[in-house]
């Protein structure tokens, strides 16, 4: 998974001034037009809201993208960078929309402080600056901070907790407008980003403009056969299809926690110019540079999406490598699903892409698919425990549960336990526990002892607090997936007999970051690899003869979670001096009742 940090889209404009001097009518309508400075961008920044009921849509364009969120009282829809959009209509994402609309409508300053719930004020001093800091919680709605200046009544500040981060606003330069005084500086910064807006007028009037709040339509950007079109999907190690971008060839991890990807060396080899300059994140505390690009073509099969948005990121090279074979190109996910429906038939091999409008069926019956953001969630059960999932198809692991969901259920001892590893996303690394569960249902189907693991991760999604945890591989390929975004759905067509990949019976994690390097990244204590005197920064020369630059993460993994019992041949550098051990495989994390996992 890979999450784009972009707050441009996040929510609606922060009207909030000084008390009101003079009186607004109820359905009043103000519209804010501006400039933004944002992800190495400059552009036109634009705000509609209802001071009535709360309704808003923004618009941004910085000429390398277009972004926008609409809410017209009912639903929430985000338009991303590519243009396409779907509805933010989880449970977290409605109650957040529901403060973004009371804070649109100047909920604070009406009576009964607009049915918010209010928190005592409390002193604080920030940079010598005194402040009346309270919190709100308007009805239905997420509870967020506001911290008012002592010296002017005006609003300094806005802190809301998002989906796994905090967003901050900050308010400055406050000038009469229609008789109250509205900020005219709006600064929005989360996760090291900033977005800086400045606000060239203010116009009140009587009624929105036409189509203010209407449904964002699809861009007319993509073309596919009636019929839908298939390509070959391998799912292990990675999922992996092939595309072609501007005509070339290319193949890439399909991500539906991500966007579309393009790593710097395939954006080079395109001949593709980057702009601008932000920092992403996703599984892992970290965050990453990323630049953006277009293309003219991209082709999936006989599906064509045409000047398509890319972000240009480097995942690193274990995130892509393929051993022998040329990392992959990039990633492929959201912009794609919301063109095409989507089916992911794990066992056969295939992704078939679709019209949104076909006729398709469902033999498990369809589950209702919300969004936080942009990865789609699912209602299913953890051991008779009924809780949201996000579906993640460019995690390649385990299922992963995330901390609020088990302290709120109170089930954190349960899970918080197992085996230590490590895995990688594009926050970096992550410190794991893994274990076995008893049962994960959805749909039609059952998986009996599902691998899952908890991390102590202090940044990143393991943060969320919107759901209970994200769906890997090694429970979705009990099911093909279909994905129909436009209904807001999803089929889980669960397959018996899928045979996932064992725990490694060697004790390390090893990544390969360069062509010819293998890095040993973890070792467990006492386990078959420290035994046979392995270290963590070690570096493999060879796996039972195969040399580094033939050896890839699935040719590691299928060599270490061989039968417990095979001693597996390593040959190691460290400290400039080679050599050879043997590794004897065991069990490490032993599925309850001698079973395979799923």
């Amino acid at each position: 998974m890979v999450r784009m940090n972009w707050m441009i889209a996040g929510a609606a404009l922060l009207l909030i001034g000084s008390a009101p001097a003079g009186k607004w009518q109820p359905h009043d309508t103000l519209v804010a037009t501006g400039t933004i400075a944002a992800e190495g961008l400059q552009g036109s920044w634009r705000s509609v809201n209802d001071l009535g009921d709360g309704r808003f849509a923004t618009s941004t364009d910085l000429k390398a993208f277009r972004t926008g969120d609409i809410f017209d009282g009912r639903s929430h829809w985000r338009i991303d960078r590519s243009g396409g959009s779907h509805k933010l209509d989880s449970p977290f994402a409605e109650r957040r929309t529901q403060t973004s609309a009371w804070l649109a409508r100047f909920g604070w300053m009406q009576a009964g402080f607009g049915g918010a719930q209010r928190g005592a004020a409390v002193t604080r001093t920030d940079k010598g600056r005194r402040y009346s800091v309270l919190t709100a919680t308007p009805r239905g709605g997420e509870p967020v901070e506001l911290w008012f200046d002592t010296a002017t009544g005006e609003l300094a500040r806005a802190v809301e907790q998002d989906w796994f981060y905090k967003v901050e606003t900050r308010y400055a330069d406050y000038r009469a407008v229609a008789g109250r005084r509205l900020p005219f500086s709006i600064v929005h910064s989360s996760g090291g980003n900033e977005e800086r807006i400045t606000i060239d007028s203010y116009r009140l009037l009587p009624r929105a403009p036409a189509d203010s709040y209407a449904a964002p339509r699809q861009p007319d950007d993509h073309t596919i056969p009636a019929a839908g079109t298939t390509v070959a999907a391998t799912p292990f190690p990675q999922l992996e299809i092939a595309a072609s971008v501007n005509g070339r060839p290319m193949h890439f991890l399909f991500d539906t926690g991500g966007h579309s990807i393009l790593s710097p060396d395939a954006a080079r080899a395109l001949g593709l110019t980057p702009v601008g300059g932000t920092r992403s994140g996703g599984s892992g505390a970290g965050t990453i540079a990323e630049q953006f690009t277009r293309v003219k073509e991209l082709r999936i099969g006989d599906a064509v999406m045409r000047d398509q948005f890319f972000s240009i990121l480097d995942l690193g090279y274990s995130s892509f490598e393929r051993g022998a074979q040329p990392p992959l190109d990039g990633l492929l996910g959201l912009e794609v699903v919301e063109r095409f429906i989507t089916r992911i038939d794990y066992r056969a091999g295939k992704m078939t892409l679709l019209p949104r409008d076909s006729a398709v069926t469902c033999k498990s019956g369809w589950v209702a698919a919300r969004f936080t953001s942009d990865m789609p969630t699912i209602e299913a059960q953890l051991d008779g425990i009924r809780a949201p999932f996000t579906i993640d198809t460019g995690n390649n692991g385990s299922l992963q549960l995330y901390a609020h969901w088990l302290k709120q259920q109170g089930v954190t001892a349960r899970y918080n336990r197992g085996v230590e590893a490590v895995s990688y996303g594009a926050g970096g690394p992550s410190r794991n526990w893994v274990m076995y569960a008893q049962t994960f249902a959805v749909g039609s189907g059952t998986v009996r002892h599902p691998m899952v693991r908890t991390t102590d991760d202090k940044g990143g999604v393991a943060l969320s607090i919107s759901e209970a945890g994200n769906l890997g591989t090694d429970t979705l390929a009990n099911y093909t997936i279909t994905l129909d975004y436009g209904r807001s759905r999803v089929c889980m067509d669960y397959v018996p007999g899928y045979a996932p990949v064992p725990f490694g019976r060697a004790g390390l994690r090893a990544i390969k970051t360069d062509p010819q390097t293998i890095l040993v990244s973890f070792v467990n204590d006492g386990g078959p690899a420290a035994q046979a005197g392995l270290r963590k920064n070690d570096k493999l020369i060879s796996v039972d003869g195969r040399g580094a630059r033939e050896l890839g993460g699935g040719e590691l993994t299928r060599a270490f979670t061989q039968k417990p019992g095979t001693r597996v041949r390593v040959r190691y550098a460290r400290d400039g001096q080679e050599r050879e051990v043997e590794i004897v495989l065991r069990e490490m994390l032993a599925v309850p009742g001698g079973g395979q996992g799923g």
